[in-house]
């Protein structure tokens, strides 16, 4: 039988409440306490006081909150990310975390942000993982040299970019693309002694022809980019380098 004085924990009894957001022509129902936590913008949507009729309120499927000014996938992967990020198990690839990043910034979540950010950096691509990651950032008018390492592995993975892959890219970031492979591969075969295909590090085989030496590094990808993109003079003038300060 509960007793008759117990009182509420401070930190862990939750008076928290369900509310219906539409993204686009999508319904998502999401607990407050979660979006206020993690985003300052939410945090002040949700202290403004609720109008007599409840329009746009989020208390029925009738009466969504609606947002106007993000993606539904950008949405999802944003959720996904504050409800599951947490589990041991949990994985996103690069395009989510790029995904969530846009969010983040847009919501004011420097959390959310940095964690983003940390995904991205620490994902290891496998082949399609690359230019997903592609595409999401030209959709998002973000340059794709802003994600190197996805960049970068399209360019020197082993495997051949697949028609669906390049479908899914833009004709002119298709032909960069190819074009940057070309070079890679061109510059990679002209080595005496070049490293493993697909590799960026140095190798280790027998002596070079030329030289005798035992160690070559693969070409510079950087330079291989930039013959194809153009030098990157300061990151802060590219296309999308603000999605990437934090909020």
């Amino acid at each position: 039988m509960a007793q008759a004085n117990n009182t509420h924990d401070t930190d862990f009894y939750f008076n928290d409440e369900l509310y219906v957001i539409q993204v686009k022509g999508t319904l998502f129902r999401v607990h407050q306490k979660f979006l206020t936590e993690h985003s300052r913008r939410f945090a002040d949507m949700f202290a403004i006081p609720r109008p007599e009729d409840g329009a746009g309120c989020g208390l029925s499927d009738s009466n969504p909150i609606i947002l106007d000014d993000v993606e539904t996938q950008d949405f999802k992967s944003f959720l996904e990310a504050i409800y599951h990020s947490a589990r041991p198990n949990f994985v996103m690839p690069a395009a989510g975390w790029l995904r969530v990043l846009c969010v983040a910034h847009r919501y004011d979540s420097p959390g959310m942000h940095a964690r983003a950010l940390d995904g991205m950096r620490a994902f290891r691509f496998q082949p399609g993982q690359d230019t997903e990651a592609l595409a999401c950032a030209e959709q998002h008018d973000i340059d794709v040299r802003l994600v190197d390492e996805a960049l970068k592995y399209a360019i020197t993975r082993q495997d051949a970019i697949t028609a669906e892959e390049l479908a899914s890219l833009s004709t002119r970031l298709a032909s960069k693309l190819c074009a940057a492979r070309e070079k890679w591969a061109v510059d990679n075969a002209l080595r005496g002694n070049s490293p493993d295909f697909g590799s960026d590090i140095a190798t280790q085989g027998k002596p070079c022809d030329k030289c005798k030496a035992k160690y070559h590094a693969a070409p510079n990808i950087q330079k291989a980019i930039a013959s194809i993109w153009g030098k990157k003079e300061r990151a802060e003038d590219l296309a999308g380098m603000v999605i990437f300060s934090a909020p």
